[in-house]
């Protein structure tokens, strides 16, 4: 029972609260066959540009590889799990930091053939489109340059701005996971508040990271009618609440360079005299103008048919309808095999165990309101993928002697 009770607790505090994201039934997914679910490529052999086409080798990469405008994007499926760990929604690749800082580092990783172009009349943007096998799709955008740039938009249903009308700051992000629930895989990723710190000295530290790479605390929602960003902050729970909420109805995002730059002006106490002070303003002005250009171009708009519809199609068949079914509205089970030297047991973790008073009662403050079973309650509100969690539980290991080396879904 011990043993049960500790792989119960594992699995609440590293796979369902960490990487809770929403299930969608589409029975075409769900019966792919492994040689339909592609995987990051492993050391791959990355293009390089040489002296003749440095400038311009990123853009033309990706041009040889685009997909017709008036072709429907085509059926090239990732594990949701994994190409999110790797792609992390809440970092934003206009950091130097980044692995994949071009076209052809992302896509020799993970190869697709949904490549777009978008012109517009003050510069052209790329962007990749990856489906999951969960039915969500994931959106990488590239300047006409062929750089990275952004956060990943990951996109789980067709929503407006209107449907976000509810959510102001100050609110709990699970009031935005529960109009799009593809928030759940940002905030999945986002860093917790560390146990030593208060709220202030956690959103101070996540303020400060951002002067050198990424504001972490970020969703954007990739609407029908304009581009949202979300920001949050900590709460003293831990818990994550809406910091503020930037819309943008021509599809621009927030270009950190112009937002931090005008934040931090020269500072005359910074420089021994005032010719030092004068000459880094007037630099600092003059490179204002080149910020807003950028920040100009910082589009996220794509084609009207890349959105997720109320249908897909999945690996050459018929299409379906999608029907969302939330964990918290099924009974399930998963059926686990731990092997331990020459001994294997064998026990099943079905709905009922989560819920279980004796499993409630060792969660923490942390979950919403320190209400330990309303915090898994609001999990199973923002949806559990089952597929998603055993992955998970397979590459559990629960001690050196122990590894889990089965698990699958049952009775949905």
């Amino acid at each position: 029972m011990k043993k049960r009770l500790l792989v119960i607790m594992i699995l609440l505090i590293t796979s369902v609260l960490i990487s809770a994201v929403t299930w969608v039934a589409v029975v075409s997914v769900r019966n792919a066959s492994s040689s339909e679910i592609h995987h990051k490529i492993e050391n791959p052999i990355i293009p390089q540009p040489n002296e003749s086409n440095g400038d311009s080798f990123y853009a033309d990469y990706l041009k040889k590889r685009l997909l017709p405008s008036n072709k429907s994007l085509k059926t090239v499926l990732y594990p949701e799990c994994e190409i999110l760990e790797d792609l992390s929604p809440s970092n934003n690749f206009l950091n130097w930091l980044s692995q994949y800082t071009f076209s052809s580092d992302l896509l020799a990783y993970y190869p697709t053939d949904n490549v777009r172009r978008i012109e517009t009349a003050y510069g052209d943007h790329y962007y990749v489109v990856y489906m999951t096998e969960s039915g969500g799709r994931l959106f990488m955008f590239m300047d006409e340059d062929g750089k990275l740039w952004g956060h990943p938009v990951y996109m789980k249903k067709l929503l407006r701005h209107n449907d976000f009308s509810s959510c102001h700051p100050g609110d709990p992000m699970t009031k935005v996971i529960s109009v799009d629930p593809a928030a759940t895989a940002y905030m999945a990723s986002f860093p917790p508040l560390y146990s030593h710190e208060s709220a202030e000295d956690g959103n101070r530290r996540i303020e400060e990271f951002y002067g050198l790479e990424s504001y972490f605390l970020t969703s954007v929602h990739l609407l029908e009618d304009g581009f949202l960003e979300i920001r949050y902050e900590y709460a003293e729970d831990g818990a994550y609440r809406i910091k503020n909420l930037h819309y943008a109805e021509d599809f621009r995002g927030v270009f950190p360079g112009l937002e931090l730059a005008k934040a931090n002006p020269p500072q005359r106490d910074a420089f021994p005299d005032e010719d030092g002070y004068n000459e880094a303003m007037q630099s600092y002005l003059d490179y204002l103008p080149e910020l807003e250009k950028r920040a100009f171009s910082y589009d996220f708009r794509i084609l009207p048919k890349d959105y997720i519809g109320e249908e897909i199609v999945i690996a050459d068949v018929s299409p379906v309808q999608k029907v969302p079914v939330l964990a918290k509205d099924k009974n399930w089970s998963l059926t686990v095999e731990i092997s331990e030297e020459s001994r294997t047991e064998s026990f099943t973790l079905s709905k009922s165990d989560f819920l279980n008073d004796e499993i409630t009662t060792v969660m923490t403050s942390r979950f919403v309101g320190g209400d330990a079973r309303r915090g898994i309650e609001t999990v199973f509100a923002g949806g559990i993928t089952l597929d998603h969690l055993a992955e998970k539980m397979k590459k559990e290991d629960y001690s050196s002697r122990q590894r889990l080396t089965a698990c699958r879904g049952g009775n949905l």
